[in-house]
Protein backbone atom coordinates (compact mmCIF):
# COMPACT_ATOMS: atom_id res chain seq x y z
CA UNK A 1 0.00 0.00 0.00
CA UNK A 2 3.05 2.03 0.79
CA UNK A 3 4.43 2.00 -2.99
CA UNK A 4 1.09 2.89 -4.04
CA UNK A 5 0.84 5.98 -2.54
CA UNK A 6 4.22 6.70 -3.01
CA UNK A 7 3.69 5.89 -7.42
CA UNK A 8 -0.07 8.16 -6.73
CA UNK A 9 1.77 10.83 -5.73
CA UNK A 10 5.20 11.02 -7.75
CA UNK A 11 2.86 10.28 -10.83
CA UNK A 12 0.50 13.67 -9.61
CA UNK A 13 3.68 15.66 -9.31
CA UNK A 14 5.00 14.38 -12.70
CA UNK A 15 1.53 15.75 -14.07
CA UNK A 16 1.65 18.80 -12.53
CA UNK A 17 4.76 19.76 -13.18
CA UNK A 18 4.25 18.98 -17.33
CA UNK A 19 1.24 20.97 -16.74
CA UNK A 20 3.10 23.92 -15.39
CA UNK A 21 5.60 23.39 -17.90
CA UNK A 22 3.05 24.16 -20.72
CA UNK A 23 1.23 27.06 -18.92
CA UNK A 24 4.85 28.79 -18.79
CA UNK A 25 5.23 27.61 -22.45
CA UNK A 26 2.48 29.78 -23.41
CA UNK A 27 3.29 32.48 -21.64
CA UNK A 28 6.23 32.54 -22.65
CA UNK A 29 4.93 32.52 -26.29
CA UNK A 30 2.23 35.35 -25.71
CA UNK A 31 5.48 37.14 -24.62
CA UNK A 32 7.32 36.76 -27.49
CA UNK A 33 4.08 38.21 -29.77
CA UNK A 34 4.09 40.50 -27.66
CA UNK A 35 7.99 41.62 -27.72
CA UNK A 36 7.44 41.18 -31.99
CA UNK A 37 4.93 43.60 -32.04
CA UNK A 38 6.78 45.90 -30.40
CA UNK A 39 9.61 45.83 -32.40
CA UNK A 40 7.69 46.10 -35.68
CA UNK A 41 5.93 49.54 -34.17
CA UNK A 42 9.09 50.83 -33.31
CA UNK A 43 10.78 49.91 -36.23
CA UNK A 44 7.61 51.67 -38.26
CA UNK A 45 7.96 54.40 -36.13
CA UNK A 46 11.59 55.04 -36.48
CA UNK A 47 11.07 55.08 -40.20
CA UNK A 48 8.43 57.60 -40.13
CA UNK A 49 10.55 59.68 -38.00
CA UNK A 50 13.37 59.40 -40.29
CA UNK A 51 10.87 60.54 -43.13
CA UNK A 52 9.80 63.75 -41.26
CA UNK A 53 13.10 64.68 -40.26
CA UNK A 54 14.02 64.47 -44.05
CA UNK A 55 11.07 66.42 -45.55
CA UNK A 56 11.38 69.10 -42.53
CA UNK A 57 14.70 69.35 -44.17
CA UNK A 58 13.89 69.83 -46.92
CA UNK A 59 11.28 72.25 -46.19
CA UNK A 60 14.26 73.66 -44.44
CA UNK A 61 16.35 73.97 -47.29
CA UNK A 62 13.86 75.30 -49.70
CA UNK A 63 12.97 78.19 -47.22
CA UNK A 64 16.30 79.12 -47.29
CA UNK A 65 16.75 79.04 -51.10
CA UNK A 66 14.44 80.98 -51.57
CA UNK A 67 15.30 83.52 -49.24
CA UNK A 68 18.76 83.89 -50.11
CA UNK A 69 17.97 83.66 -54.09
CA UNK A 70 14.18 85.13 -54.36
CA UNK A 71 13.49 82.52 -57.37
CA UNK A 72 9.76 81.79 -56.76
CA UNK A 73 10.30 77.93 -58.09
CA UNK A 74 11.41 77.28 -54.12
CA UNK A 75 8.58 78.93 -52.40
CA UNK A 76 5.88 76.89 -55.20
CA UNK A 77 7.97 73.57 -54.26
CA UNK A 78 7.05 74.54 -50.74
CA UNK A 79 4.03 75.13 -51.23
CA UNK A 80 3.22 71.81 -53.28
CA UNK A 81 4.81 69.96 -50.33
CA UNK A 82 2.39 71.64 -47.39
CA UNK A 83 -0.17 70.97 -49.75
CA UNK A 84 0.23 67.54 -49.58
CA UNK A 85 0.75 67.32 -46.34
CA UNK A 86 -2.39 69.50 -45.97
CA UNK A 87 -4.21 66.87 -47.76
CA UNK A 88 -5.40 69.25 -49.97
CA UNK A 89 -2.91 68.09 -53.20
CA UNK A 90 -2.48 64.59 -54.07
CA UNK A 91 0.56 62.47 -53.03
CA UNK A 92 3.58 62.46 -55.78
CA UNK A 93 3.98 58.85 -58.00
CA UNK A 94 7.12 58.08 -56.47
CA UNK A 95 8.78 55.17 -54.46
CA UNK A 96 10.19 57.76 -52.22
CA UNK A 97 8.76 61.31 -52.27
CA UNK A 98 11.90 62.73 -50.73
CA UNK A 99 13.60 62.20 -53.67
CA UNK A 100 11.18 62.84 -56.36
CA UNK A 101 11.33 66.60 -54.39
CA UNK A 102 14.73 66.25 -54.04
CA UNK A 103 14.38 66.14 -57.98
CA UNK A 104 11.94 69.11 -58.78
CA UNK A 105 14.45 71.01 -56.42
CA UNK A 106 17.20 70.26 -58.90
CA UNK A 107 15.26 71.75 -62.03
CA UNK A 108 12.60 69.58 -62.77
CA UNK A 109 8.90 70.17 -63.89
CA UNK A 110 5.80 69.41 -61.82
CA UNK A 111 3.19 67.63 -63.85
CA UNK A 112 -0.17 67.54 -62.07
CA UNK A 113 -2.78 64.75 -63.90
CA UNK A 114 -6.08 64.32 -62.24
CA UNK A 115 -4.82 62.79 -58.42
CA UNK A 116 -0.83 62.10 -60.16
CA UNK A 117 1.94 64.20 -59.59
CA UNK A 118 4.74 63.52 -61.60
CA UNK A 119 8.42 65.28 -62.40
CA UNK A 120 9.42 65.33 -65.68
CA UNK A 121 12.55 67.19 -67.93
CA UNK A 122 13.81 70.56 -67.08
CA UNK A 123 11.46 72.98 -65.40
CA UNK A 124 10.86 75.84 -68.28
CA UNK A 125 12.73 78.92 -67.61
Amino acid sequence: MRLKTVSRTLFLGVLLALLANFVFLILIKRADDSATRAAAAREETVLAVEKLRRETEMLRRLVRAYTATGQPNYLLTYYEIVGIHLGEKPQPVADDSIVFWEEVIADATIVIEGNRITAVGPRAS
